[in-house]
């Protein structure tokens, strides 16, 4: 199976050197597989997480990720090979430079500076093997797992900084002859104990579009991410449930990530500006335990109210009065609302 893939942000995908200048397929591996355990997990399967302690072991048998994305001494169902490029090292927004400083203060009172290196822009074609002869499925899979993400995340790392949007070159035909995105999870998705209440998972995430009033620019972008850190810190409602100042820094760098702790971490809140620089997408996820054991609908009422701020918005949350599309309370049909 061939597919085309445009991306309309750069894509980062840099190796050990920390540079971009190639697209690195284990790179896009890693993002689809992010995914799709979290698509498991949402609909009550089990995955691990294959970078702990408990990753599966092809002796021990395999999560359902692990399945389709090998696990120690299981290859991938699949093999993706890059076939041709048509891309070119750029930042995103038409920067020039790779550093933008906030117009917000930092906590030391200077401008926070956000870094947005070069990427590549542009086309990638790439080849889809099946392992085993006939297998039809799993190129289904990714295929359907790809058109998720194109909706309502991105490709590639520093998601973040709004890398790794892409189109469709050309919609497959596979695409639109394969089985719904929930039915091929379902399918797969083999219910056991053991998934950690802090792994990703469909029902604890949300998935907000925003059409902007005016333009963006990249200093506009920064600022916002600003304004939710600062939204978060002085929140009375938070400062209220959580008194601790300690935990409300914890608070803060689980959901918006920090440079302060070794090693990095990263923030739950993903977003980036579409091109045209008017439309703006945010997803993350919250999980159920937080620290300072805050309710998480206090976040996502806060989250709900800067970003719907901003201009109309339409919000996708599972179960939740706050999605715009309506309230779905089996994951199913909700997986199946985002997918229409």
């Amino acid at each position: 199976m061939q597919i085309g893939l445009n991306f309309v942000t750069p894509l980062w995908t840099g190796g050990a050197s920390r540079q971009a200048n190639r697209v690195q397929t284990t790179g896009l591996l890693g993002s689809l597989r992010w995914w799709y355990e979290a698509l498991v997990r949402g609909l009550g399967g089990y995955a691990c997480d294959p970078t702990g302690d408990h990753r599966c072991l092809a002796e021990k048998g395999l999560c359902s990720a692990c399945q389709v994305f090998g696990a120690t001494g299981q290859a991938k169902a699949f093999r993706l090979s890059l076939e041709q490029t048509r891309m070119a090292s750029q930042r995103p927004y038409g920067l020039t430079d790779d550093v933008v400083r906030s117009r917000r203060a930092g906590r030391d009172g200077q401008p926070a500076r956000y870094y947005f290196p070069e990427g590549l822009l542009g086309q990638a074609g790439f080849s889809v093997l099946p392992r085993l002869p006939n297998d039809t499925a799993t190129p289904n899979l990714l295929l359907s797992l790809l058109e998720f993400i194109r909706r309502y995340a991105a490709l590639g790392a520093k998601t973040n900084l709004g890398y790794g949007l892409f189109e469709w070159i050309t919609s497959p035909a596979e695409l639109e002859q394969a089985p719904k995105l929930s039915q091929q999870v379902e399918s797969r998705a083999t219910a056991r104990a053991g998934n950690n209440p802090l792994w990703p998972d469909l029902r604890r995430m949300f998935f907000a579009t925003v059409q902007l009033p005016k333009p963006w620019s990249a200093v506009g972008f920064v600022d916002f991410k600003n304004d939710l850190r600062m939204a978060v810190r002085t929140s009375p409602v938070i400062q209220g449930d959580v008194p601790d100042p300690r935990d409300q820094d914890r608070l803060r760098h689980f959901l918006l990530g920090t440079v302060r702790e070794n090693p990095n971490q990263a923030s739950k809140i993903k977003m980036a500006l579409l091109p045209g620089m008017q439309t703006l997408r945010v997803w993350g996820w919250v999980p159920e335990q937080l620290p300072g054991r805050l309710s998480r609908d206090v976040i996502l009422d806060l989250l709900h109210g800067q970003i719907g701020a901003l201009g109309k918005v339409e919000w996708r949350e599972y179960a939740s009065t706050r999605d715009t599309v309506g309230q779905f309370n089996a994951p199913v049909l909700y997986l199946d609302s985002l997918m229409q």
